[in-house]
């Protein structure tokens, strides 16, 4: 049986493959031959890899880049599978995506780790449904924590107040919740029958 962890993981590489290689297109340089540039749209692997690595510090064209664009590799880049950011896997993982006729939207190309994009109509209506599906899926697997069953349970939240000191010490309180159930860190300090001061 399929692990609901491998389940997101197989489901999130051929999209963020996907997403990739078409913000590539959009991003980047036409990579087809200068006689076929007119009519052909080339990308190559490792502008789409790049844009999955995340170094955009890199990259003296991010800057200028359309703010929608730059929302759209955020997106991709905050669902992208990490092992996604070595070009060996990046490159094997796009050639399954291939094989496996899920990537509608390119096709092998002549030169060595490029693609062919494929006319797809409203591209950034495309790019924007696969990220959409790609934020979809991450979603189903952040399950939320099951309550704390009913007991006696002691948690610590330290907080750095300035003292009234003229030297301007500092010092450090604990508040200890001693009964009741865990209690989120923003609301701990609402129900804090005791509290002790280090100095």
């Amino acid at each position: 049986m399929t692990s609901p962890k491998s389940a997101r993981y197989s489901v999130s590489v051929p999209l963020t493959l996907r997403a990739a290689v078409l913000l590539a297109a959009r991003v980047f340089p036409n990579r087809a031959v200068e006689e076929q540039a007119a009519w052909r749209l080339v990308v190559d692997l490792a502008d789409a890899h790049f844009l999955a690595t995340g170094q955009m510090h890199l990259w003296d064209g991010w800057s200028a880049l359309a703010l929608p664009d730059q929302v759209r590799i955020t997106r991709m880049l905050r669902q992208r599978p990490a092992v996604l950011a070595h070009h060996s896997v990046f490159v094997a993982e796009t050639a399954a995506v291939l094989d496996s006729g899920e990537a509608v939207e390119f096709a092998p190309a002549d030169g060595q780790e490029q693609v062919l994009v494929l006319p797809v109509g409203d591209e950034e209506a495309l790019i924007d449904a696969l990220l959409d599906e790609l934020e979809d899926n991450a979603a189903k697997g952040q399950l939320l924590p099951k309550p704390a069953p009913p007991g006696s349970y002691v948690s610590d939240l330290r907080i750095r107040i300035r003292s009234a000191h003229p030297a301007g010490w500092w010092t450090s309180s604990t508040i200890s919740t001693t009964k009741g159930p865990l209690l989120p860190a923003w609301c701990r300090s609402w129900a804090t029958p005791r509290s002790r001061t280090r100095w």
